[in-house]
């Protein structure tokens, strides 16, 4: 990828299909999301590079679940999704969008200090 962005060579992914284009990106989509299950659950889950043995270890450890940490970061990220929406839907309440997530980093950080 750096070497494509060096030499503006960007262009060359207009030559893939869009299948490959939506496999990639769903791919990299549930790694992301089941590296940060971790935070959401509240117990640790094992890194592995295969996704069978992620999810092995996310449920094999179930019975560690934090119910706490899950209700807090279900808030969270419904608070997210809700400022998102708002921003979207009225276009004169816009800047909730952008504004959302430094606002939860907020409120939730001074909430787990305080």
């Amino acid at each position: 990828q750096i070497f494509l962005g060096w030499f503006r060579l960007g262009f060359v992914v207009n030559f893939l299909s869009h299948s490959v284009i939506s496999g990639f990106t769903s791919g990299a989509a549930i790694t992301i999301g089941l590296s940060q299950m971790k935070h959401m659950l509240g117990y640790k889950v094992k890194k592995s590079h295969h996704l069978n043995e992620t999810l092995d270890s996310l449920f094999s450890n179930i019975d560690k679940f934090h119910w706490q940490t899950f209700l807090m970061g279900s808030v969270w990220l419904a608070i997210l999704l809700s400022l998102k929406k708002i921003g979207k839907t009225y276009p004169k309440y816009k800047l909730a969008r952008a504004v959302g997530p430094l606002l939860v980093v907020v409120m939730s950080t001074s909430l787990m200090a305080g």
